[in-house]
Formats: structure tokens, C-alpha cells, sequence
């Protein structure tokens, strides 16, 4: 812990000198009081202390969930930055770019947070920015990255990579992970069209430029997955939560090449982005309804509020509306081992409603996707579909989603190990965590599953995961700040 402290209940006309900093203070209390932690308070400290891991991000209920468990395993030196202000660029003796923390909010196990400023700035040994336009849609921090010695985890360059679902979903096939087959209709500079990996049910061209060229490309992609139905969805940092994403059926074409069209003309769509044209991945319908949260029974959350989960069997189900049938998906996560290879960090279900993109904001409230643990959805999978009902048949289940968490990012590690670095490039950026959109479908029986997106350094319900599994509090995060701790120890010890 640092030392030369003094504490005391947080001003904040004092802490906020201007509006944006302000909001996300405000912000910061309102977050933790929505976990029920410790009012916010402020101290000011002399600097000292162990090698700071900062991140530099919006004070959601996920970064504070991360950051207590940094408070668990180094108290004082896993740190928020809430604002791109809060650190400031300087140089090493060799003239090295470097970051130094001016003002920091750290959590102790306890949930209590605490903004320090600084008397003499920290300088930062390991540094995660979210403050990106594919992370959210921030251009903050890309100054701050520029040059950057300290170990990172990602980067804007390595988020364009990891985020962009074509390139993606070829590297997990060629590794033998399931994918949905897909026609990606490239955009001008898409690096792909220079060359790349490639996979038998993936098939890459350059965007015809007519409505009609790209009808008869969906078309011939239709015919040959035997019909269905389509999802047409953009590619490229700017596009998250469900932005683009729509479904359409086998007689949509005209309409699904006019989305297409629509979407490469996009602003958010750049030169190196692609539309894509996938299969629809039809899980298993789930029926429930999330209701008043309830002191007992299962339970979820729904627009980040605990609600009961009310399944529909019997005669409950006849009164289904339509937005009770449910669309889902897995949320995996997975992080950096010691031995550089990936690990499981958890896994969670969102489900909203069917045939709509399972995302935490819809279009409608009611179409919103909420939060459900794996044990409600294998309970839900047997009562309504009679699926995962032999002895270990759920543990199996999840054992194959952790060996996919492990695949997906020893695939990733690979790729990025061999690329090239760009001009002005961090060069000890490497992707830490990351999350997978995992579908499932019925096929001959038993479920198959398909990884349709990574998301870098950051996949939401953290939070969560700790009410779901307030025994396991922190392991969404252990492996991931073990990591990021051990990197900032060894650069302390490499560059004095």
C-alpha cells in the first residue's frame, strides 16, 4: 500500500475539474452504490509503492469488479484511471515513451473505493486502454498508446484483429474450432484481400458494387447451404452490442443485399472493414420470462437488475408472448496463462428475444437479453427440450466450452506472434482476455457449437458473475491480473 496517506469523504466540485470528469465520478458513485460497496472517498499519497497496473476505462460495475480483484491480489497497485487527463506521457533515459498516473481510483477486497491523487506521479508498468473506438467508440487514449514501453493488454492495432470477426473466425477454424459458414464480402483494404488464412466453410470476395451482383452472391451462398435463413452483420471495431446486425429469410434477398449495401456505406464501416453473410444458428428456443426479483429461486439480471427467471412449462407456456421465446447464446471468457497459453475464466448466457441479436440494449425493452448462469440454461434445456439429461452430459458441456476458450486463444496468440508491428506500434502489446459469442444448435441429437465473435480485453458480467457465484468472486478476472501483475513486476526488474 502506499504510503503518506491521507483520507477523508470525497468533494467533488474539488476532484472534478471539468464536465466529463465529472460524469464519470458521478458515475463511479452511482456504480457503487448499485453493488451496494462503500461510499466513494479520496486520499492524497506520496506516489511510492509496487509496479502500478492501471487501466484506463469507465467506472462500470465490470471494471470495478476487476478492479477489487486486483485489490485482492496486490492492494493499491491495480488501479482506474477514469479520464485520459488522469496520466501523462513522459520518457525514459533512452527516451522511451512512458505513462506516469496522475489521480487513480483503486478497490480494496472489501468493495471500498478510494480516488488518490497523486504527490509525485506513479509511473505505470502494465497499462489495458478501453478508451478506444472499438471498445467504446473513445478516441482518448490512442494518444497515450503511442510508442508505449510499459507492457499492455491489446492495443487500437491488435483490437482491429482480434475484434474483426472475419479474420477471426478463419484463424479459429483453421484450428479446428467450429464457425458458421459465412460469405464475407470484403471492403477495399481489407487486409484478407492481400492473402490470408482461409477455411472450407468460409468464402471470401471483394464487395460487388451492385445491389444485384450482391443479391447473386447471397443466392448462390443460400443454394449452397441448402436455404435457411441469412444474418447480415457488419465487421470492423466500430460495430458491438448487436450495431448492424440483422436476420433475414431465404426469400429476402433483395432486402438482405440492400442491407449489405447499406452497411458498407455505413460511417462507423472503414476501408479494411467487410460485410458478412452468415448461416443462421438456430439454438434450441428457450421459454421464461424475468420477473420481480425474488429472494429465492433462480435468478438473473435483466438491464443490470437482479430479476427472478420464471420459466414457461405446462400450462404457463400457452400464455407466452412472443418476446418469452428466447434467443441465446454463451458468453465465454478466457485469459492469458503464465505459459502464454489461454484459460477458461468463466461462462454465461444471454438470452433475448428470438430471432433478434442478443444484446443488453434492443430496440425495444422488451426484446432486451438478460443474464442467465449455465446450470439455469442445461435446467432449461432439459425441462423444455429433454436435452443434457444423462449423467454428466451438462459437465461435458462445459468442459467443451473451456476447451474452446483454450483453442480460440492459443489460435490468437499464434497469429499475433507472427505478425509484423506498425510503425509507432506498443511493442509489449499482446492480448490478455478475451470473450467469445458462442452459439449452439441441435445436430444429431447433441449440441454444436459454434464461435461466431471474439471481443478483446473486455466482454461484460463480471458483476454478475460474482452474484452468481459469490464463492468464486474474482476468478473472472484472477488469471488475467496474475498476468498483468507478473508483467509489470518484470518490467520493473527489466527497466529500473
Amino acid at each position: 500500500m502506499n504510503g503518506g496517506s491521507r483520507g477523508g469523504n470525497l468533494a467533488f466540485p474539488e476532484a472534478a475539474t471539468d464536465v466529463r470528469e465529472r460524469a464519470a465520478l458521478e458515475r463511479l458513485s452511482a456504480s457503487l452504490s448499485r453493488l451496494g460497496w462503500p461510499a466513494l472517498r479520496a486520499a492524497r499519497e506520496d506516489g511510492d509503492g509496487g509496479p502500478a497496473v492501471v487501466f484506463l476505462a469507465c467506472p462500470s460495475i465490470y471494471k470495478l469488479a476487476i478492479a477489487r480483484e486486483g485489490g485482492r491480489q496486490a492492494p493499491g497497485d491495480v488501479l482506474l484511471a477514469l479520464d485520459a487527463s488522469w496520466l501523462q506521457r513522459t520518457q525514459d533515459a533512452e527516451g522511451r515513451a512512458e505513462l506516469r498516473l496522475l489521480r487513480g481510483v483503486r478497490v480494496d477486497a472489501g468493495g471500498a473505493a478510494t480516488l488518490v491523487d497523486y504527490a509525485a506521479p506513479r509511473r505505470v508498468r502494465y497499462f489495458a486502454n478501453f478508451m478506444t473506438p472499438g471498445c467504446s467508440d473513445r478516441e482518448d487514449g490512442l494518444a497515450l498508446e503511442r510508442g508505449l514501453q510499459a507492457p499492455m493488454s491489446s492495443s487500437a492495432q491488435l483490437e482491429k484483429l482480434t475484434n474483426d470477426k472475419l479474420l477471426t473466425r478463419l484463424l479459429l477454424a483453421e484450428s479446428g474450432i467450429g464457425v458458421p459458414a459465412t460469405l464475407a464480402l470484403l471492403m477495399p483494404e481489407h487486409p484478407l484481400r492481400r492473402g490470408g488464412p482461409s477455411a472450407p466453410r468460409v468464402r471470401v470476395i471483394s464487395l460487388p458494387q451492385a445491389r444485384a451482383a450482391i443479391r447473386a452472391e447471397i443466392e448462390r451462398f443460400l443454394r449452397e447451404r441448402g436455404g435457411g435463413e441469412l444474418v447480415v452483420k457488419p465487421s470492423g471495431p466500430h460495430f458491438h452490442s448487436g450495431r448492424g446486425v440483422k436476420l433475414f429469410g431465404a426469400g429476402d434477398l433483395d432486402a438482405a443485399a440492400e442491407h449489405a449495401l447499406a452497411l458498407a456505406a455505413d460511417e462507423r464501416m472503414e476501408s479494411d472493414g467487410a460485410v458478412l453473410v452468415d448461416e443462421r444458428v438456430a439454438p434450441p428456443a428457450l421459454l421464461f420470462r424475468a420477473g420481480p426479483a425474488e429472494a429465492e429461486g433462480p435468478f438473473g439480471f435483466l438491464q443490470g437488475r437482479r430479476v427472478a427467471i420464471v420459466p414457461l412449462s405446462g400450462p404457463l407456456a400457452g400464455a407466452a408472448r412472443p418476446c418469452d421465446k428466447k434467443d441465446w447464446n454463451f458468453l465465454v471468457l478466457a485469459a492469458r496463462a503464465g505459459d502464454g497459453k489461454g484459460e477458461a475464466a468463466g461462462v454465461f448466457v444471454r438470452a433475448g428475444s428470438w430471432g433478434l441479436p442478443t444484446t443488453a440494449e434492443a430496440a425495444h425493452p422488451d426484446d432486451d437479453a438478460a443474464m442467465i448462469t449455465f446450470e439455469q440454461l442445461a435446467s432449461l434445456l432439459r425441462e423444455q427440450h429433454g436435452l443434457l439429461r444423462g449423467a454428466g452430459e451438462a459437465a461435458a458441456l462445459r468442459a467443451r466450452l473451456d476447451g474452446i476458450a483454450r483453442e480460440a486463444f492459443a489460435a490468437l496468440a499464434a497469429h499475433e506472434a507472427r505478425r509484423a508491428r506498425a510503425a509507432g506500434e506498443p511493442p509489449r502489446a499482446q492480448t490478455d482476455f478475451i470473450g467469445l459469442d458462442v452459439m449452439a444448435r441441435v445436430s444429431d441429437g447433441r449440441l454444436e457449437l459454434l464461435v461466431i465473435e471474439v471481443n478483446d480485453h473486455d466482454a461484460g458480467g463480471q458483476a454478475q458473475l460474482d452474484e452468481f457465484y459469490p464463492d468464486q468472486a474474482g476468478e473472472h478476472s484472477r488469471r488475467w491480473l496474475a498476468t498483468a501483475l507478473a508483467r509489470a513486476r518484470r518490467d520493473a526488474e527489466e527497466r529500473p
